[in-house]
Order: structure tokens, then sequence, then C-alpha cells
């Protein structure tokens, strides 16, 4: 017959499978059904200049170590970019640094506690303006004015032209400053400028 090698006759079936139950290498195909697995030790290669494009709203990853081994990495979302962690979230490692930049970067804590811990070897420095909304607790010492810090609870040193180091300005109805020794009163200074004193001035 006419049917061998270079007859130019095509195949109904290859081992009772259809042409049309093969996914092409060589043109755009459809994997509609089934798993398509990667065996272990086997390679699932995406060439440079080529795309991998997952139209999908359920990815799933079950991995514990995955690497980009580019000189850098861009992960780009057209809307908002959500990570959920099972346990612990990790930017960066030890030795590196971790960058959060944008307009505004919004840290929100809604675990049970509600709270942002932030823990560091060295110093956490806060490099421009900061507002505080909330109440600020501080159990260590605090200094103002120096990166040097101080031996009091609270310091405050440096200079500002033309003003005093200090201004307590009170916009209620109490007094301006209160002392207190163990809980006990000991100095008072009210709103009028009066000064009460428990105990005796001296030079």
């Amino acid at each position: 017959g006419n049917d061998g090698s270079g007859s130019t006759l095509d195949a109904d079936l290859f081992d009772s499978l259809s042409s049309d139950q093969f996914l092409r290498s060589d043109t755009s195909d459809a994997f509609t059904s089934g798993t398509l697995s990667i065996g272990t030790g086997a390679t699932f290669q995406v060439d440079s200049g080529s795309t991998l494009d997952i139209n999908s709203t359920n990815v799933s990853i079950a991995d514990t170590d995955i690497s980009l081994d580019g000189a850098s990495t861009t992960f780009t979302s057209t809307g908002a970019l959500t990570l959920t962690p099972g346990g612990a979230l990790t930017l960066g490692a030890t030795g590196q640094t971790a960058l959060l930049q944008g307009s505004v970067t919004t840290i929100t804590s809604n675990g049970g506690s509600n709270d942002i811990i932030l823990n560091s070897a060295d110093t956490i420095e806060l490099q421009d303006n900061t507002n505080v909304t909330g109440i600020l607790s501080v159990s260590g010492r605090s200094t103002l004015g120096s990166a040097t810090a101080g031996v009091g609870k609270v310091t405050i040193t440096g200079a500002e032209t033309g003003k005093a180091l200090l201004i307590l300005n009170e916009t209620g109805n109490q007094n301006i400053l209160t002392a207190s020794a163990s809980g006990t009163t000991v100095a008072n200074l009210d709103r009028s400028g009066n000064f009460a004193l428990e105990g005796s001035l001296s030079d």
C-alpha cells in the first residue's frame, strides 16, 4: 500500500486517540480537562521574552521554597494586592533591606489585639514628619532633640533659636503642670500662673 513513511497520508487515530486529544507545541492550543503534572525532577521553563498568563481567581502553589532568580523582580497588580498568610509574614531576610513605598503606605492590624509590633536589633527611625493621632505609650526612656539617648525617663535637649526649649500650652481648664512623688502631688502650676509647692524653695 501507499501508506508508509513519506506518503503524506494522515492517520485517523494514534493508539485509538484522535489528533485533537493531543496538545500542540507549535501553535496555540487548550488543555481542557484533567490534571497536567510536571513530575519530580522535571522542569517547566518559561523562556525569556515569553509570557505566562494565568487568568484564574484561584492559584495554589504547594511549595516551601520558591526562588525568583532574576537580577530584580517586579510584581505588578492592576488592582488591590492582598497577602494572607496562614502564619507569620516575613519580608526580607537578615542582611537585606525590605522596602515599602507608595504615595500613601498604610499598615493596619485586624488581629484579636490589633497590635502592630516593630522589633529591631538596632534602631527604628522615622525620618519624616510623623503624626500620632492615638495614644503614644513609651515604657523605656524618651529623648527629644538628639539621636543620643538621655539618662532620664524623658530628656529634652537642643536649641530652637528665639524659642523656649519646652512650651506647655494647656487649652482646657486644668493646671498647666503638676508634679507628684509616688502619687502624692507636691507642686502645681495653675492656669493663672499661680505656683503651689508642698515644701520649700532653696537656692
